[in-house]
Parts: structure tokens; sequence; C-alpha cells
């Protein structure tokens, strides 16, 4: 039982890896008695560390919103072949909606094009572009 849980922990911790998931939760489990008890550590991503100066001041934003789920560069959308898609962020609100952030500095006519795009083939995600404006952020929702 011992060896599954951590065959599942290494999985897990891999899997967490390719994703790029923002944190790590490792689970251990000791016997105590007769009833299991679980520890938890969360281990802070390397995500985190490649992001430009302007995208850590929005992922810190996006953690003062206390989304139920918050991804740092971890899906990408596949729109035609040869043709993908990774926004910055996505996040998760309270209402259940899944949320594709985009941080810029400046907009390349590509960029613009290939959001509008993936608003179109992907019409569950609510796309939006921040863009910092002096101390606060301005947002646009790119529509399908």
């Amino acid at each position: 039982m011992v060896e599954a849980h951590n065959q599942m922990k290494t999985a897990k911790q891999h899997n967490a890896e390719q994703c790029g998931e923002s944190t790590l939760t490792q689970v251990s489990q000791k016997a105590k008695g007769n009833r299991p008890t679980f520890s938890v550590t969360v281990i802070k991503s390397t995500d985190e560390e490649k992001l430009n100066k302007t995208e850590q001041a929005y992922l810190a934003y996006l953690r003062s919103l206390k989304p139920q789920w918050l991804g740092i560069q971890n899906i990408t959308l596949k729109m035609a072949d040869d043709t993908r898609y990774t926004p910055d962020f996505f996040a998760i609100d309270s209402l259940g909606v899944l949320h594709a952030r985009e941080v810029k500095g400046f907009w390349r006519d590509d960029a613009k094009v290939k959001i509008k795009v993936a608003a179109r083939q992907f019409p569950w995600i609510r796309f939006t572009v921040a863009v910092k404006d002096g101390n606060y952020w301005k947002h646009t929702q790119v529509k399908p």
C-alpha cells in the first residue's frame, strides 16, 4: 500500500511538472494506531521564476482575487496544425468560469490574431488581455 502511494506521489509530481502547475502538493501518509494521518507540503513552482516583471506583478494581482484555481502558462490550446496558443494565466473564478489571461506590455499583430481566433474556437473560456496602466490594470475582454 505504501509503495503504491509513493508511485502515485511520483506520478503526481511528474504530472505537475509536465503541466507547469503553479504549486505542487506532496501528500504523505503515516499509520497512527488504526487511523492514517496525512501531512501536506506545498512546493513553489519554478514557472513563477520564468515570468517577466509585468507578469509577476499580474500574478500577485490575480492571487489577490483568490481564484478557486490558478495556472501559470500550463495549458496550451491547439488551434490548427502547427498553431498553438498558451495564455500567460488560466484561472477559475468563484462562479466556476474559466478565464484565460494574457499580460501585454505592447501588442503585436500576430498576438492579436491568435487570441481572437482562440476566443472564437473556445467560446466557453473568457479571454482577457491585461495591460499595466500606471498603478492599475486595464482589462480588455476578447469577444468570440
